[in-house]
């Protein structure tokens, strides 16, 4: 699943802090409600709106370097 680009977190905050219910701001952002409840914890606790790290390890070869591992 793709990350939800900051601009777009930053517009769902401020409907939800207009009043806008998380259903219906859900709705029109296309994301689930829960997306949404989420973003508003995380710039709660944080005051931020970037994409919280993603778990597991780093990649070890760019997509250049696998492309010639795929041909093997």
């Amino acid at each position: 699943m793709k990350a939800i680009p900051v601009e777009q977190r930053a517009n769902i905050y401020a409907l939800v802090q207009e009043g806008y219910p998380t259903r219906v701001v859900a709705n029109k952002a296309k994301v689930s409600q829960s997306m949404v409840v989420k973003i508003c914890k995380r710039y709660a606790a944080e005051a931020t709106f970037l994409p919280e790290p993603r778990s597991g390890c780093p990649r070890l070869l760019t997509e250049n370097q696998e492309n010639p591992v795929q041909w093997l």
